[in-house]
């Protein structure tokens, strides 16, 4: 191509066509070199080889299209390398090989050529592959246009990748060992950053969002990299900690690009297997600490406690991680005082609770703990724009199986955070409590665990009756009113208590709630006081108060639902009458007339 040098790619229209030229050339280039290795032409091929190879040169594709031409050209280096690996079976010293593949007069052809024909020198156990693997990462330096090298650098990774000095693999002893592998990787990972980072800034500032989009789709050609040192045998937890995840965060905080570090953390993250991550958990948020502005920490480490968090990890519970997650995030909320959006430290916290009840069950503390810093850093009375992030935050225990009704219960920050949201939020966090409560079917047998409950659900309980229609309002109260047969204990005086507190506080919801959520309480103060009249021990509340109870709810639901009050005025007599309590039936019965 003539225009191979050009500054900017052209426009978009005029891609297809360079490509088309390109792939042309690619494949008429590959026949004849394919036709040299059939006539054994080991320089004929070479020749060929590298015209194709000079496509790769081009300046007029964009990244994108730089990289199907890249696949392209790969394909055909595949027949190179079989030839060679041929050549070495047949008597031809892998040396010899080597040697030629250094006459190809362009750089950049000449690279692909010797990564190939070094890769078969390594493999074929003609040479320590510790010697070969450094000259290879060395002379790939040769390329500093980023792109193109970005490219050499991915080919260098992918041919070597089955030639490294790892444990157990036949390149060990004099070929080195599972160190070069490291280090083989690691500078070429180190290298293959710093041109990713480059392309940012190669260009006019008003074709920065293109180049961003650019980059973003190249970032594979980085990641693979961490992907082959996962994969090192040699690798172990304390290999990882000493000499592998330090040069890591090193090049991830000192490229200081906001693409870069969000991406090569989550790939950290993802490729390295959990254990390695908890030995090194501290480090790993020291270095999130150091980012750039720009990027969000958040995200990366809610990345790490989910990542730590999977069901299908086998560490639970591990020691410590807790605290240090807790600690990273109460430093960067110090450090970002001011700066810190409610959303964010909300999310923030929301992540580590999640984080809470899914490793820690049994740690009440640890939620409690996040509610309580949540609750202390949210400065406005109603949060309306960031009510998503609260309303996720105050679901996450809902949502555990892992915390029971009574945990649940215990917290003290629940109530006092539903208040800072919105009406319709307020409501959504109250009905997804009384489904988890419903469902679950534990005894309710605390007065202040039920005093917390209704501090939750009190958007269903009290307030503005209007919106909803008769229909609406009827099922979502018959799901209140269910919360009176969850009042059980093997103390007739604690369920009398728990069932005072939930006539308190189903008593402020005006005249069409009650109508639906009075009988059930009344009922269940029949059933208790026949309890309370068999029981043998010494008990505060007889049954005659227990009726008393169940009059004065009667009471207050003839007001609003007298066919459903005469029904509970007969039911408190019938069940009077049979304990014998004459008086007190005939006052019912007086009532019910």
């Amino acid at each position: 191509m003539s225009a191979r040098q050009a500054t900017n790619p052209p426009s978009v229209e005029q891609q297809p066509r360079y490509l088309a030229e390109a792939s042309r050339r690619v494949q008429e280039q590959g026949f004849y070199a394919k036709k040299a290795m059939g006539a054994k032409d080991l320089p004929g091929a070479l020749r060929h080889a590298s015209d194709m190879l000079r496509e790769l040169r081009t300046s007029l594709l964009t990244p994108r299209n730089y990289y199907e031409l890249y696949m392209k050209v790969c394909d055909e280096l595949r027949n190179l390398d079989a030839f060679f690996q041929q050549l070495v079976s047949e008597g031809t010293p892998a040396a010899d090989i080597y040697e030629r593949a250094q006459a190809c007069g362009d750089v950049l052809p000449r690279l692909y050529l010797l990564i190939t024909a070094g890769a078969v020198y390594v493999k074929t156990l003609q040479a320590p592959a510790k010697d070969i693997l450094h000259d290879l990462v060395e002379m790939a330096k040769g390329v500093q246009h980023p792109m193109r090298g970005l490219f050499l650098r991915h080919y260098l990774a992918q041919a070597c990748r089955d030639a490294l000095p790892d444990t157990g693999s036949p390149f060990e002893r004099d070929g080195g060992d599972v160190s070069h592998a490291v280090d083989f990787i690691l500078r070429n990972f180190g290298e293959t950053n710093r041109l990713w980072v480059r392309m940012q800034n190669q260009g006019p500032a008003s074709q920065k969002k293109r180049r961003e989009e650019e980059r973003k789709q190249l970032k594979i050609l980085v990641g693979t990299n961490l992907v082959r040192l996962s994969q090192l045998e040699g690798v172990d937890e304390e290999r990882y900690a000493r000499d592998v995840l330090p040069p890591l965060l090193e090049q991830v905080v000192n490229c200081r690009d906001a693409i870069a570090q969000p991406y090569l953390l989550d790939c950290i993250i993802n490729v390295f297997p959990d254990e390695f991550h908890l030995v090194t958990l501290d480090s790993f948020l020291v270095c999130c600490t150091q980012l750039r502005d720009k990027v969000s920490v958040i995200d990366i480490i809610q990345a790490m406690m989910r990542r730590l968090a999977n069901p299908d990890n086998e560490v639970r519970g591990p020691a410590g991680a807790f605290d240090a997650f807790d600690q990273c995030a109460s430093k960067l909320v110090e450090e970002k005082k001011g700066s810190l959006a409610i959303a964010d430290l909300i999310k923030l916290r929301a992540a580590l609770l999640e984080f809470a009840v899914e490793c820690y069950p049994g740690e009440l503390e640890y939620v409690q703990r996040c509610l309580s810093s949540t609750s202390s850093a949210i400065t406005v009375d109603v949060i309306d724009d960031d009510a998503l992030e609260l309303e996720t935050l105050l679901l996450a225990p809902l949502a555990s199986a892992s915390m029971s009704l009574e945990s649940l219960l215990a917290l003290d920050d629940v109530a006092p955070l539903c208040r800072r949201l919105p009406l319709e939020n307020r409501k959504t966090v109250a009905r997804r409590c009384l489904k988890r409560v419903l469902a679950g079917g534990d005894a309710l047998e605390s007065p202040a665990g039920v005093g917390k409950l209704c501090a939750v659900l009190e958007p269903l309980l009290a307030g503005d009756e209007s919106q909803l229609d008769d229909e609406a309002l009827e099922a979502e109260q018959s799901q209140v009113a269910r919360l009176a047969h969850l009042c059980r204990s093997a103390q007739t005086d604690d369920v009398f208590r728990v069932l005072g507190t939930l006539r308190r506080a189903l008593g402020k919801g005006g005249s069409r709630r009650t109508a639906h959520t009075l009988p059930a309480l009344a009922y269940r103060g029949l059933e208790l006081a026949r309890a309370a009249s068999v029981s043998s021990e010494t008990l505060e509340f007889s049954a005659r108060k227990i009726f008393q109870f169940v009059h004065e709810t009667a009471t207050a639901l003839a007001g609003v639902a007298p066919a459903r009050a005469l029904r509970v005025f007969l039911a408190a007599a019938l069940e009077a009458d049979a304990q014998c309590l004459g008086a007190i039936s005939y006052e019912f019965v007086s009532q019910a007339f």
